[in-house]
C-alpha cells in the first residue's frame, strides 16, 4: 500500500505536462518573493522633531567629509536648501528622501521591541584593501537605550589572542585545514 501523500501527489500532477510544471512553480517562487518585499524604499519616519534631525544631518555632512566619503555635491546642495526651508514636516521628508538611498540597512525597532532590518537601496559594494562606509537608518519606536550592536562571523578578528596556557585547547578544526589545503591546491595549479 503506498503512503497517501504519494498517491495525492500522482493525482495532483497526473495529465500535466512538464512544460506547464515549471511555469507553475516559477509562478509559485515569484510570488513568494514577490510578497517579501523586496523594495529600495526605506520607510520615511514622520513623527520626528526638524531641528534635532537637521543638527544631526549636519553632523552627518561633516563626518562623512572627514572620513573621506563625502556627499556628492547634488545631494548636498539639496540638503542645504531643505535645511532653510520653512515647512519643516516637509523637510523631515526631504531629508530622509536625501540620505536613504546611501543606507545599507533600515532597522525598526517597534514598540514591542523587537527588531526588524530591511535592505537598503545602495550599491553593497566592498573595496579590496580598504574600506567603505555605508549609513544605517534606525526608527526607534521603543525608545530603546540599549547599544544596537551587528554580529557576522565575517567581522571576527583575524588572529586569535593567546590565553598564555603552556597546554592551549585546539580550536581551529579539520575542515579549516582542508580549506586551506584545496585553495593552495588550486592556486598551485593555476600558477
Amino acid at each position: 500500500m503506498q503512503p497517501t501523500t504519494k498517491r495525492y501527489k500522482t493525482i495532483l500532477w497526473k495529465g500535466v505536462s512538464s512544460q506547464f510544471r515549471f511555469l507553475l512553480v516559477g509562478c509559485i517562487f515569484f510570488l513568494t518573493f514577490a510578497s517579501v518585499g523586496f523594495t529600495d524604499e526605506l520607510g520615511l519616519v514622520t513623527e520626528v522633531e526638524f531641528q534635532p534631525l537637521a543638527s544631526a544631518t549636519q553632523r552627518l555632512i561633516e563626518a562623512l567629509d572627514y572620513l573621506g566619503s563625502p556627499l556628492s555635491e547634488d545631494d548636498l546642495s539639496a540638503i542645504g536648501k531643505v535645511l532653510v526651508s520653512e515647512d519643516q514636516k516637509q523637510a523631515v521628508v526631504d531629508i530622509q528622501k536625501i540620505l536613504d538611498p546611501h543606507c545599507l540597512v533600515g532597522v525598526n525597532i517597534n514598540p514591542e521591541s523587537r527588531v526588524k532590518v530591511k535592505e537598503g537601496p545602495v550599491n553593497k559594494e566592498l573595496m579590496q584593501q580598504g574600506w567603505r562606509t555605508f549609513l544605517v537608518k534606525v526608527h526607534n519606536e521603543a525608545g530603546v537605550t540599549a547599544p544596537l550592536a551587528a554580529e557576522s562571523e565575517n567581522a571576527a578578528p583575524l588572529y586569535k589572542r593567546s590565553t598564555g596556557s603552556p597546554d592551549p585547547e585546539t580550536t581551529v578544526l579539520k575542515a579549516t585545514f582542508r580549506t586551506v589545503f584545496w585553495i593552495l591546491k588550486s592556486m598551485a595549479i593555476h600558477l
